[in-house]
């Protein structure tokens, strides 16, 4: 019986926001979400860890890799074995992590730690001082625990940690929930994806890599791999339906073997510009804990490490894998510890369902760090009525959709003194707020916060739509066939966008993070808005406390469009932010050929002057 596979490649530096966010800015990040509470795996029936790619895949069992555990096995290889470690009847994964002893590492240096050392220098303290030194912007549950083990002078631990979060630029809508036949058992996971074609930029988060409609089960309509778009440049989020191989590295090679430039050639399936009707994508989130106890207390025979004690084992050594996917983004937490102890111890619609993989893979590197079969719904998301409402669901979600009842919040106005910023919060109707905006001169009075109406309106994007939402559905007790396409709350909040420009805010106001109007309409994806910004004559030039200007943001968020204009309008084509990123470097990135011309053309004027 052919197997489907679900396959995932993600990628997490926020460009601009690579150095903070990767290796702990001070700077306050939002998450995409919280990994799920930590359990271990031998309560786990059908999910097994393998600290190797090159693991064999169990029909109706979820396999998960990541290579953590190589890098700490390789610190150990490395510095004191002096080559592969030899041990006492060896589990069959020694072999394979002995053969890639001399791999680097498979992400970038801001992404992951490695280290090791004796008990006698202190290897815990430095390990928990080290993680926390160049991780210290993460919150608690995407750190490893601060260790306290006991360590003779001469015992040795390695160490290494990793972690990755992407975004996408647009929230991906909440979808109904997938059913999966499991064992005879029906599981609705809980989705993500696009209800319909109605919004381009979501559209636009996707890319068929790969299509075959002749190949069809129960499960899925087609084979298929999907690139999902997310904010970064420097790693891959891919999903795939093809059938897998014997192992996770022969499944990972047959699918860049069919992603490759020269298949894509010679695929006759291939349509790159394809959208389907509809895409729903099962949300994961795992957080699992796993102690190698076929390894504990097993004799090290190397010679190199008698110089360290008469005799050696294998200390307790575990590897931690936390990964999550949802409409906002993924990201990936693990650590792994490995101790040398002395001598003491067919539609056009496209649905995700079981089995699929998941992997991580840095774009420079040759493999995948993070890698997981699934094959039931041990470490999926249960569907549950009660998930908080988003942005994404109140503006997209069709008059035919289910709603859901939830609590809502109520927000205390008693605080905010700017009328325009009442009216909208409070639930006026538009005429209202309208009358407002054009007779209360309070058109650029700041708030609390030092937001005009125009940048709080723009930065507090989600609070402002469900405003709006709440209003709408006490007017409104049905909405008409047009609404399935534009729910009237995005028309009502683009409109108040429209009215706050036409009306005299100034278009280059910035917020405490020095980021002005016109960065935050291409960070919230307003290609129309932000085209109308530069028209009006905003600042293009400006930077904000990062040293982002806004043609480095117009790349971040992928706007071609954008980006050809304000190069067109005089934006400085050479100016690098606090990362040494500038317009060249990321045209390169993104592959953007037509802009890599208009920036040597630029150039080249400039030097004839």
């Amino acid at each position: 019986m052919k197997r489907k596979i679900f396959l995932v490649t993600a990628a997490l530096a926020f460009l601009p926001l690579v150095a903070d966010i990767a290796s702990g800015g001070d700077d306050k990040r939002v998450s995409v979400g919280t990994f799920a509470a930590e359990v271990k795996s031998d309560k786990m029936a059908a999910t097994k860890i393998t600290p190797a790619l090159d693991c064999w895949i169990e029909e109706g069992k979820n396999l998960i890799f990541c290579s953590t555990f190589q890098m700490a096995w390789n610190e150990m290889c490395n510095k004191y074995a002096e080559g592969t470690l030899e041990i006492e009847k060896a589990p069959d994964y020694v072999e394979k992590l002995n053969a890639l002893y001399r791999q680097e590492p498979l992400l970038t240096d801001e992404a992951y730690i490695a280290m090791s050392g004796f008990g006698k220098d202190g290897i815990v303290e430095k390990v928990n001082k080290a993680v926390r030194e160049k991780f210290k912007n993460l919150n608690k549950d995407e750190l490893p625990p601060e260790f306290n083990y006991k360590l003779g002078s001469n015992e040795i631990m390695t160490f290494a940690y990793l972690f990755r979060e992407l975004s996408f630029q647009n929230v991906f809508e909440k979808t109904d929930p997938i059913e999966m036949t499991i064992d005879g058992k029906i599981f609705p996971a809980s989705a993500f994806g696009t209800i319909s074609r109605h919004d381009k930029d979501i559209e636009d988060q996707y890319k068929v890599l790969y299509l075959n409609r002749d190949q069809q089960n129960q499960h899925n309509s087609a084979e298929v791999v999907l690139r999902l778009v997310t904010t970064s440049p420097y790693d891959d989020l891919i999903i795939s339906t093809v059938p897998v191989k014997k192992t996770l590295k022969e499944t990972y090679e047959n699918i860049q073997r069919l992603i490759s430039p020269q298949n894509a050639i010679n695929n006759h399936y291939l349509d790159r510009d394809h959208k389907f009707d509809s895409l729903s994508i099962p949300k994961i989130n795992f957080n699992i804990l796993h102690e190698f106890k076929d390894l504990c207390g097993k004799e090290i025979f190397n010679k190199s490490l008698k110089n360290y004690n008469p005799r050696n084992y294998v200390g307790a050594s575990v590897l931690k894998i936390a990964f999550l996917l949802n409409e906002r983004g993924a990201k990936i937490m693990s650590y792994a510890t490995f101790f040398m102890k002395g001598a003491s111890i067919e539609d056009n619609t496209c649905t995700i369902k079981c089995p699929f993989v998941i992997y991580i893979k840095d774009k420079s590197k040759e493999a995948p760090y993070f890698m997981a079969y699934v094959a039931n719904e041990e470490i999926l998301v249960k569907f549950n009525e009660d998930d908080e409402i988003t942005t994404a669901e109140i503006i997209f979600a069709g008059p035919n959709k289910k709603r859901f009842k939830r609590p809502v919040k109520k927000e205390d106005f008693g605080k905010i003194k700017n009328p325009i910023i009442r009216s909208v919060l409070s639930g006026d109707d538009s005429a209202k707020t309208g009358e407002i905006v054009k007779g209360s001169g309070a058109i650029n009075d700041t708030s609390e916060d030092g937001l005009t109406p125009l940048l709080y309106v723009l930065v507090n994007r989600d609070k402002v739509i469900k405003a709006l939402y709440k209003n709408i559905k006490k007017t409104r007790r049905c909405l008409d066939r047009t609404a399935e396409i534009l729910e009237p709350t995005h028309i009502a909040y683009l409109e108040l966008v429209a009215s706050l420009i036409s009306e005299g805010s100034d278009i280059n106001a910035r917020d405490k993070d020095g980021r002005s109007v016109l960065m935050i309409a291409e960070e919230n994806g307003m290609t129309d808005f932000a085209e109308l910004l530069i028209e009006k004559g905003a600042d293009i030039n400006v930077r904000d406390k990062k040293g982002d200007s806004a043609l480095i943001y117009s790349f971040t968020n992928v706007h071609p469009r954008i980006i050809k204009l304000l190069i067109e309008k005089g934006a400085d084509v050479n100016a690098k932010n606090f990362n040494d990123f500038d317009p060249m470097l990321l045209a390169r990135l993104y592959h953007y050929d037509e802009i890599i011309e208009l920036i040597n053309s630029v150039r080249a004027k400039s030097n004839s002057k």
